[in-house]
């Protein structure tokens, strides 16, 4: 690009939600896209910053054709835990963040962490093992998605060390000691399956 991440960052409001058609003209008058009108590539690229940082890796076929089918057909486990919520005002489940037709999967949105932080409360929650992810089915899917998590999780330390090695602490201190998060029976149990380094 041609221009500096932190700036595009600091220019960010609570009215920066892509939804608001003259917010985001002024944000990408700010900063344009690299190229005008837009280039696809089938090519695995990144992309920086002016600075060098990497904004995003495009990594296209880094899992094979069969992998990527079996995890999109698994995720019809969680067909269950997917919602949204006509009267939400949360970006989680907020129907306009959605696409209005069906497609291959039901839209919606399941969160699921086996440390699971609650923000924006007034009185802070203990973590806790997120209540999709303490579901059977949720369970089941988990089961399905170890390797492929696993390899999600490979890229992850080659692309981003630090924040695969942050990962990797957080669950080695939740094995230590799974009573630090509500619902510690469960933990235990997401653990044993839990092949991602993202919590």
């Amino acid at each position: 690009t041609s221009w500096r991440a932190e700036d595009y960052v600091a220019e960010l409001t609570e009215r920066s939600t892509g939804q608001i058609l003259r917010v985001e003209a002024k944000l990408r008058k700010k900063f344009p896209p690299i190229y005008s009108p837009t280039v696809y590539t089938m090519d695995p690229c990144i992309v920086t910053d002016i600075e060098g940082n990497i904004l995003l890796w495009y990594l296209p076929r880094a899992l094979t054709a069969e992998r990527t089918v079996q995890m999109w057909d698994d995720m019809n486990l969680l067909d269950k835990s997917l919602r949204i919520s006509k009267g939400s005002t949360s970006w989680r489940i907020k129907p306009t963040f959605f696409r209005a037709h069906p497609g291959w999967l039901k839209p919606g949105n399941a969160s699921m962490s086996p440390a699971w932080f609650q923000q924006a409360h007034e009185k802070s929650n203990k973590l806790e093992v997120s209540v999709e992810l303490a579901k059977n089915h949720s369970l089941a899917w988990l089961r399905k998605q170890v390797r492929g998590s696993a390899l999600v999780g490979g890229i992850l330390s080659i692309i981003h060390p630090e924040l695969y090695a942050a990962g990797m602490d957080a669950l080695r201190q939740l094995n230590t000691d799974p009573r630090s998060v509500h619902k510690g029976n469960r933990l235990a149990e997401i653990l044993r399956v839990w092949s991602s380094p993202f919590t």
